[in-house]
C-alpha cells in the first residue's frame, strides 16, 4: 500500500474517534417530529362537537352572541385579533370558549343553523399556525400542511356521522365539524372567501400507507 494510502486510511479513522469522542451522543440528537396528524386533530375535534349536540338535549334554545363578542373569546385564545363574518340569515353564533386541544391552544366556537336540529350545529376551531399539523404524502411521508387547501375527514362518529373540514389560511388554522354537509360547504367558503381555489378538497385516509 502507498503511503498516500495509508496516510488518507489512518486520517478516516481518526476523524471517526474524534466525531466519537467529542460528537453528539444519539441520545441528545433531536429527532424528527411528525406533529399532530389531521386525523389526530379531527377525532378531537368531533369529540366536542359531539359534547356539545349533547349538552343541547337537555339546555334551552342559545340566543345568538353579538360578532364582537364571539371575537373576543378568538382574541383572548390567540392573543390576536381575527376578522370573523356574520353567519348570514339562518345562522348565528351561540358560544365559545379557550381550549387545548392536539397542537395547541385553540378557539372553539359553536353555530346554529336554522331549524335547531342537532345536524344543524357546527363546531368551529381556531388555531395560530405553528406548523404543528401534517399530512402525509403518496408515499406515507409527513408533510406540512399546505396553504388553502381543505382536508376532509369522517372519523367515527355516534352523532349521525360527523364530518370535519380542516384547513390552513392566511396563518391560522380552521376546522369545521358538523353533519350537515351543505352548510359545512357554505360556512367553509364564507370563512375562506379570500383564498382563491376554496373549492380544492382532498379526502384524507385514516390509516395512510407508506
Amino acid at each position: 500500500m502507498s503511503p498516500l494510502a495509508i496516510a488518507a486510511t489512518v486520517a478516516v479513522v481518526v476523524f471517526s474517534i474524534f466525531l466519537g469522542v467529542f460528537g453528539p451522543r444519539i441520545g441528545n440528537r433531536p429527532g424528527i417530529s411528525v406533529g399532530v396528524s389531521l386525523s389526530d386533530l379531527a377525532l378531537a375535534v368531533e369529540s366536542r362537537h359531539g359534547e356539545r349536540l349533547v349538552n343541547t338535549i337537555h339546555a334551552p334554545p342559545h340566543d345568538p352572541l353579538p360578532i364582537e363578542t364571539v371575537q373576543a373569546i378568538v382574541e383572548n385564545a390567540l392573543h390576536r385579533t381575527v376578522e370573523l363574518p356574520a353567519l348570514g340569515t339562518d345562522g348565528h353564533w351561540v358560544g365559545g370558549n379557550a381550549v387545548q386541544l392536539p397542537g395547541g391552544r385553540a378557539a372553539v366556537l359553536f353555530a346554529q343553523y336554522e331549524g335547531g336540529r342537532y345536524g344543524e350545529y357546527v363546531t368551529i376551531c381556531i388555531f395560530n399556525d405553528e406548523d404543528r399539523f401534517t399530512v402525509f404524502d403518496p408515499f406515507g411521508r409527513p408533510i406540512g400542511l399546505p396553504d388553502g387547501e381543505a382536508f376532509v375527514i369522517e372519523p367515527p362518529s355516534d352523532f349521525g356521522g360527523t364530518t370535519v373540514v380542516i384547513w390552513r389560511e392566511d396563518s391560522l388554522v380552521w376546522v369545521i365539524a358538523g353533519a350537515e354537509h351543505p352548510i359545512l360547504e357554505t360556512l367553509r367558503s364564507t370563512l375562506q372567501a379570500r383564498v382563491h381555489g376554496s373549492s380544492l378538497v382532498r379526502e384524507v385516509q385514516e390509516n395512510p400507507t407508506p
